[in-house]
């Protein structure tokens, strides 16, 4: 499947067509909550939402492409409130948290995102869409680590920030699933992150970083 693939056939210009795409987005949020990617397909977003197929057709190619626009909204929502985040001038840790309460206020905002997460592994068209918001939470966190005193070199410090960005989602959407965004696994997980991010500024290189986890 190719990028245009997952193009809208048109884009809306009237109030009316944009209620009917803002129904099939919404539609397929849900059946995507309910039965995840496997079981979605266009004929059940069009059921869901009371259109005729052929209408759903006049926008979207194919599940995939409604898929990958509700992908684009959401992943630019997050990095919009980032931005604001991570130009404060609050601490390392407190900003981290920041960024929690932000995940977990986007999750309960607009339900049925987390779902997403699962549908963007599965689907190989949107892989790149995914690579290239995480190509940016690890450059956001280089910089983030730099502003507050971590001067190991940037192999280094680069792969700390994929190791951070790859456990925090992993682990926060195991928690989503599980019904807990804040329950046990989190809290013990959020723990673990701060105390690697102020050893990291602390540290002068990344072999007095391990050698202080073993101690």
């Amino acid at each position: 499947m190719t990028s245009l693939d997952l193009k809208m056939r048109r884009e809306p210009r009237q109030q009316r067509t944009l209620a009917i795409i803002q129904k099939i987005e919404q539609a397929t949020l849900a059946l995507l909550k309910e039965g995840g990617i496997g079981l979605l397909n266009t004929n059940a977003i069009a059921e869901r939402c009371d259109i005729d197929i052929k209408s759903l057709y006049r926008f979207f190619p194919n599940k995939e492409a409604i898929v990958y626009r509700l992908a684009e909204q959401w992943l630019e929502e997050i990095r919009r409130r980032q931005q604001a985040i991570y130009q404060s001038d609050l601490g390392l840790v407190e900003i981290w948290d920041a960024l929690d309460d932000m995940i977990d206020g986007i999750e309960q905002q607009f339900s049925g995102y987390g779902a997403l997460w699962q549908a963007m592994d599965v689907i190989p068209a949107l892989h790149g869409l995914e690579q290239a918001h995480e190509t940016l939470q690890i450059d956001n966190m280089v910089v983030l680590l730099r502003k507050h005193g971590c001067c190991w070199p940037q192999k280094d410090i680069t792969e700390l920030a994929r190791y951070l960005y790859r456990t925090w989602d992993v682990v926060k959407q195991g928690s989503i699933e599980q019904g807990e965004a804040r329950g046990l696994m989190w809290r013990a997980h959020k723990k673990w992150q701060h105390r690697l991010l102020l050893s990291a500024v602390k540290c002068r290189d990344s072999a007095e970083f391990e050698q202080g986890l073993a101690d």
